[in-house]
């Protein structure tokens, strides 16, 4: 991300950190983050500019009712300086500084069809494994994808699915007889 999302992530990680709350900021941001994910609207009304700051901010004093006072805050201060739009953006670069933190990565998974509980500990112990941190998994509906998953961790992508496969092996042929296909 920017380097104004970097700075507002830090500043509120940091003060989170010195309270001894950054789990529960964190929490509080993921829940805020997917209800503006899910309710655009609301997400459009705060980012207008001709909606004014004292409306946007009661809607989010609202929103936020139950969140902790350093959370609120971050959120008003960045409506109070016109920075929105960095409510979801700069989520990502708090996101990172919890898992680093913590100890823990997130790695997601895309699957046609749920997990089973049995297949979520398994993927978990291998990857822990890998990786040598506690894994926080985030599973990715993707009803197109044929047998298999696609896993994606530190920007890298592991494509165990079929249409990988055969993507794969379509480009292993394609070198081997220069052959477009």
């Amino acid at each position: 991300m920017g380097k104004l999302e970097q700075t507002y992530a830090q500043s509120l990680f940091e003060l989170a950190k010195e309270k001894g709350i950054v789990e529960n900021v964190y929490r509080e941001y993921d829940d805020f983050q997917e209800f503006l994910e899910t309710n655009s609207t609301v997400f459009s009304i705060l980012k207008n500019p001709q909606i004014q700051k004292e409306e946007k901010k009661s809607i989010l004093t609202e929103l936020l009712k139950d969140s902790s006072d350093i959370f609120r805050n971050y959120v008003q201060v960045l409506v109070d300086k016109k920075r929105e739009k960095l409510m979801t953006t700069a989520f990502a670069d708090f996101k990172a500084l919890f898992f680093e933190e913590s100890g823990k990565k997130e790695v997601i998974v895309h699957t046609a069809q749920s997990l089973s509980d049995e297949q979520r500990v398994e993927l978990q112990t291998i990857l822990r494994d890998r990786f040598q941190r506690e894994i926080v998994l985030q599973e990715v509906l993707q009803p197109d994808l044929i047998m298999g998953f696609r896993i994606l961790a530190d920007g890298k992508e592991l494509d165990c699915s079929l249409d990988g496969a055969f993507h794969r092996l379509k480009g292993r042929l394609k070198q081997m007889n220069g052959v477009t296909m």
